[in-house]
């Protein structure tokens, strides 16, 4: 298990160390994005620690949340090998689970189904 884990995080490629944390970084940039526009068109915030946050203001949400999760991604890499590369897949495979959400949100609030 731990050879596969090693071999996940090869020097090239999509689930190689740097892509996976590009991945994160930014899908969770676009999530505050597109959180922030689905609310401007009405639509609540399911998260409430997020829903508060939005109540303070875009700046401070988009600050907070990138800010979580930005620190939490360099930490993760002061861990094994075998152990952050189940952390990066997990958080980066959440992320796109998100944007399938947004994107058939956004289609829906369009019209489009």
């Amino acid at each position: 298990m731990v050879t596969l884990f090693r071999n996940i995080l090869r020097p090239k490629g999509i689930l190689s160390k740097t892509s996976l944390i590009t991945q994160i970084v930014l899908l969770n940039l676009m999530d505050a994005l597109l959180t922030l526009y689905a609310t401007l068109l009405g639509v609540g915030e399911l998260n409430p620690i997020m829903a508060s946050l939005l109540e303070a203001g875009a700046l401070v949400f988009i600050v907070v949340k990138v800010g979580l999760i930005t620190p939490l991604v360099f930490l993760i890499n002061k861990l094994p090998a075998h152990q952050s590369a189940r952390l990066y897949i997990f958080l980066a495979s959440v992320y796109w689970l998100v944007m399938t959400w947004h994107i058939f949100g956004v289609v829906a609030l369009h019209g489009a189904f």
